[in-house]
């Protein structure tokens, strides 16, 4: 159990470096790429270069599937397995963006006040207060990774800590209104944990 816990902090550690990074990224990206009314001039040619990016999609898949088939007798080698499972990944990708790009479009066309789609629903949100909450979130993800980061480069890494930083922070918002209620400091203390999990 304790070689588990050991080997689960490398991953902890791993993963919460990245989403520093990635988390108040992908959420300003969610609010730049949200949908907003087009003409109709301008759906229609959208939705014919997704048509195309679509047939190639088909075209690429059907070729794979031929390359399966020839080679499903033939014994192969560990590179040749590892180069179609890249190829694999990289076509199940372009689906992914392809599947999402037309999401996008039928919700930009809906808000529009038209709906081209053969679709009975669009499964993204339409509500424009929705991506400007994940705006916001995402600058304030911002500060508080650079915060941990701080924090941790400040008060964990050196030998003699330079500052307190963080810790201080919470001791203030403990002693708030006396301290006889610490309600401030513990909600920023689990507002700052949690985001570590996020």
């Amino acid at each position: 159990m304790a070689f588990l816990a050991f080997i689960g902090w490398f991953f902890w550690t791993f993963f919460v470096g990245v989403g520093f990074v990635a988390l108040p990224m992908d959420l300003i990206n969610e609010f730049r790429t949200r949908p907003e009314p087009m003409k109709t001039t301008e759906y229609f040619a959208r939705r014919q270069a997704l048509g195309l990016r679509a047939e190639a999609l088909i075209k690429a898949g059907e070729q794979m599937q031929r390359n399966n088939e020839d080679n499903a007798h033939m014994k192969r080698g560990r590179s040749a397995v590892n180069a179609d499972a890249n190829l694999l990944r990289r076509f199940e990708q372009a689906y992914y963006l392809l599947k999402r790009d037309k999401e996008l479009l039928e919700a930009c066309a809906k808000l529009r006040g038209v709906n081209f789609s053969t679709d009975s629903a669009v499964p993204l949100n339409l509500n424009p207060l929705w991506y400007i909450m994940k705006l916001i979130f995402g600058i304030l993800s911002i500060g508080l990774s650079v915060s941990w980061v701080l924090h941790i480069c400040i008060f964990q890494l050196p030998r003699r800590p330079a500052h307190p930083f963080l810790n201080n922070m919470f001791i203030k918002l403990t002693e708030v209104g006396g301290g006889g209620f610490p309600l401030f400091g513990v909600c920023a203390f689990a507002f700052y944990g949690v985001y570590l999990l996020m």
